[in-house]
């Protein structure tokens, strides 16, 4: 059976039995597998909520390439950015009890607080943090955070060197860090972590059990899913980042069974077996559009229907051949999400992967999405993936550069400062010459000459790839700075500049090798 006539029974039987509750259709048991096979994920968990009911929860494939654990509907997986609704959603129970406002300044709540521009440190509220509009540039400083040693403290103390990219409430601006600021100003008022807020308000009421606040309960919890990323055409699993210190913006773990409630919640204003948990006020609030937000590039062709994408509190919004769709997707190196619902239909979809590198998880979203609004069929996977082997911008980021060797590696050695991100070293081993990022264990490696005032670095951690660090030189030849991008295309696009602070720096012991 080919894969596009295996997507057609999919939309004819989703249409057909959208109201059934049990079992999952066979031919999205098929059009699930055929798609893994394609995108080469080793394991995918589905639930789908349409009109309270839960029609199906189903895990996919293995929870680590090469070994026997199958994933099932309680497996757990890093769920990223799907964090952020549970944020939103916890603030405004918080505002609900008159504790905090959606427009409380982030000042008044947390003096403490401040970027490197006055005004933006003044004048941003909850609202603001929540919407992604405070003037700082999408991922913008991620890599404080990112797979790094710093505590959320740390992290929270350098935000005073970011420099906002635009006016504040003019452009969407996809931030972590300010959802981490937002999650510091909950914690403050509910005088309890942020994490607590969230399992005490959210995740105990709707008895959603096999989900957690912290990625380390990644390496406790039985059912859990590996992660996995694909480098050099490769599928390799690989070990989990400890996000605990982004916390609100991305630190939570769950599962397809558990997020099946969430989508219940959702799709019934607030309401859980009937019981309210969370006022329907709040939930009409989160979805209210806040800042009108770019469109994919080159998305026309997949969604030529779709007029507008806007931020609400903790979801993103956008139309959907005239429905209004909800939704979050992302994730973390090794693990993709997309957990999304049209109210108007009662539909909630999610869709979980322990794999990265790859666009799976949409297509499944929009196969199972439009088989139930009875959208013509596509092949979303083959789309996509086409779309994804030829992307100039994932060419351009493997591509690599003639190398040339050091010929005065002691001009480089010694140690550095950027007021933004910490310290870095450059010291010599052997005939190797390694630049180390000191905050992350993993962000070391050789450096290479590429030509001029240019260098190679690639990275021990293979997930940053590589950087072309360029350094200022003194009339003597020696290096003064250096400023560096570290995967900018997915990580963080600012440019750090590190000041020369010491002479010739001793070898490194605490980088990963």
């Amino acid at each position: 059976m080919t894969k596009a006539y295996t997507c057609v029974l999919l939309t004819l039987a989703l249409a057909s039995c959208a109201s059934a509750a049990g079992g999952l259709p066979l031919p999205l048991d098929s059009c699930v597998k055929a798609c893994m096979s394609s995108w080469r994920v080793p394991g995918v968990a589905v639930a789908v909520v349409k009109d309270d009911s839960l029609v199906a929860c189903r895990g996919y494939g293995v929870c680590r390439r090469g070994e026997g654990a199958r994933i099932d509907g309680k497996t757990v997986f890093a769920i990223g950015p799907a964090t952020m609704p549970f944020t939103a959603t916890a603030i405004g129970l918080l505002v609900k009890d008159g504790m905090i406002s959606w427009d409380d300044t982030i000042s008044r709540r947390l003096p403490s607080f401040a970027l490197q521009d006055d005004c933006a440190s003044s004048e941003l509220t909850l609202r603001d943090l929540l919407s992604h509009r405070t003037g700082l540039a999408s991922r913008c400083g991620d890599l404080l955070w990112y797979g790094s040693r710093y505590t959320d403290d740390t992290i929270l103390s350098r935000l005073r060197f970011l420099k906002p990219d635009f006016a504040i409430r003019s452009r969407f601006g996809y931030s972590n860090l300010m959802y981490l600021v937002a999650g510091r100003v909950a914690a403050t008022a509910a005088g309890m972590p942020w994490g607590a807020l969230v399992k005490k308000r959210l995740l105990d009421p709707l008895g959603m059990t096999r989900s957690g606040t912290s990625a380390r309960d990644l390496f406790r919890v039985q059912n859990a899913a590996d992660p996995h990323t694909i480098a050099d055409g490769k599928v390799s699993a690989i070990t989990y980042r400890m996000f605990d210190n982004i916390g609100a913006a991305g630190a939570m773990n769950s599962s397809a069974i558990d997020l099946s409630k969430w989508l219940r919640l959702q799709l019934d204003n607030g309401r859980f077996n009937g019981t309210v948990v969370v006022d329907s006020a709040i939930v009409g609030e989160t979805r209210k559009p806040q800042m009108l937000a770019p469109p994919e590039p080159n998305s026309r062709g997949l969604f030529p229907a779709t007029k507008f994408h806007a931020s609400g509190l903790g979801w993103m919004l956008a139309d959907y051949y005239g429905r209004m769709l909800v939704y979050n997707a992302g994730g973390v190196d090794g693990m993709l999400c997309f957990v999304g619902f049209v109210p108007d239909e009662k539909l909630g979809i999610a869709v979980l992967t322990n794999c990265d590198n790859h666009r799976l998880h949409e297509a499944i979203f929009y196969e199972i999405l439009d088989g139930y609004l009875g959208i013509p069929s596509r092949d979303w996977s083959g789309i996509l993936l086409d779309r994804w082997n030829n992307d100039p911008a994932k060419a351009k980021a493997s591509a690599s550069r003639t190398m040339l060797g050091l010929a005065k590696p002691e001009a480089l050695t010694g140690t550095y400062k950027s007021d933004v991100y910490g310290t870095a070293t450059i010291f010599r081993t052997g005939k190797d010459c390694i630049l180390h990022l000191t905050a992350h264990p993993g962000l070391a490696g050789n450096l290479w000459h590429v030509g001029g005032d240019t260098m190679m670095c690639v990275w021990r951690d293979r997930y940053f790839g590589k950087s072309y660090p360029v350094f200022v030189f003194d009339s003597a030849g020696n290096a003064r700075s250096f400023s560096i991008r570290v995967r900018e295309e997915l990580v963080d696009p600012l440019e750090y500049r590190f000041v020369r602070i010491a002479g010739t720096a001793k070898q490194d012991q605490d980088v990963t090798r």
